[in-house]
C-alpha cells in the first residue's frame, strides 16, 4: 500500500458518493490475523502525545468525554464533558451515527512495533434510532479524548475502556477535519501528507 493507493480509493468514494460524511483516518496498531488492534502502549501514547503538545502547528486542543452504546451497527453517543483550551463548553445532543466502511489498507514500517492502518469510510446520522433495550447485552465503550487540531488535520489522542476489555486501550489517530481541501489540492499529496506526518508519530515511539 502507498499514497497512490489511499488517492485512488479517495478518489473513487468521493467520486460515487461526494464529500458529505466522508471521513479519512490513519491509525496506529497491530495486524493479527485478518484483525487490525487500533491500540498502542500507555508509554507509547505519553511520548506520542508530549511530540504532539511541542508541535507549533497546533491552533486548538479539546477534550472530550464520551460514551457509546453500539447496537444494530449504529452508535449511540453521549458527550459527557466537552472542553476547548481548559474552558469547559456546554456538551452537544445525544446523536446517532453509522459508519459505512469504504477501505482499508495497512502500512507496514520497517523496524517500527506498529503498522499504519488507512480507513476511508462514510458517516451517516441516523435518526429515529431507538436506544438499545436495557436488558439486551451490546458493545459500551467510555472514551476521554484528547484531539490537537493542526491546519486541516486532527490528531486524536483516546483512552478507551469497555465492557469488553479488562484494561484501558490507548489509541492513536490521525483525522482529515477539512474534506474541502480536496478540492483544491491532489489527492496524492494529501495521502504523502497524512502518511510523513504518521511516521514522525513513529519516530517518537522507535
Amino acid at each position: 500500500m502507498n499514497a497512490l493507493d489511499v488517492a485512488s480509493e479517495l478518489y473513487n468514494t468521493v467520486h460515487e458518493h461526494g464529500l458529505h460524511g466522508i471521513e479519512l483516518e490513519f491509525r496506529l496498531g497491530h495486524v493479527v490475523g485478518d484483525t487490525f488492534l487500533s491500540k498502542v502502549t500507555e508509554a507509547s501514547f505519553k511520548k506520542i502525545e508530549a511530540y504532539i503538545q511541542s508541535l507549533d502547528t497546533v491552533d486548538r486542543t479539546i477534550r472530550i468525554h464520551t460514551s457509546e452504546k453500539i447496537h444494530n451497527q449504529v452508535k449511540h453517543i453521549t458527550t459527557l464533558s466537552l472542553e476547548e483550551h481548559g474552558e469547559t463548553k456546554p456538551p452537544p445532543p445525544l446523536s446517532c451515527m453509522q459508519k459505512i466502511r469504504a477501505y482499508t489498507g495497512n502500512f507496514a514500517v520497517k523496524g517500527s512495533p506498529y503498522t499504519i492502518r488507512c480507513a476511508i469510510s462514510r458517516e451517516q446520522v441516523v435518526t429515529n434510532s431507538p436506544p438499545p433495550p436495557p436488558n439486551e447485552v451490546c458493545l459500551v465503550r467510555e472514551k476521554i479524548r484528547t484531539r490537537y487540531i493542526s491546519g486541516c488535520w486532527a490528531y486524536d489522542l483516546t483512552q478507551v475502556t469497555s465492557n469488553t476489555d479488562e484494561e484501558t486501550v490507548h489509541e492513536v489517530e490521525l483525522e482529515l477535519i477539512d474534506p474541502e481541501i480536496l478540492f483544491h489540492t491532489p489527492m496524492d499529496v494529501v495521502a504523502q501528507d497524512a502518511l510523513f506526518k504518521m511516521h514522525q508519530l513513529l519516530k517518537h515511539v522507535e
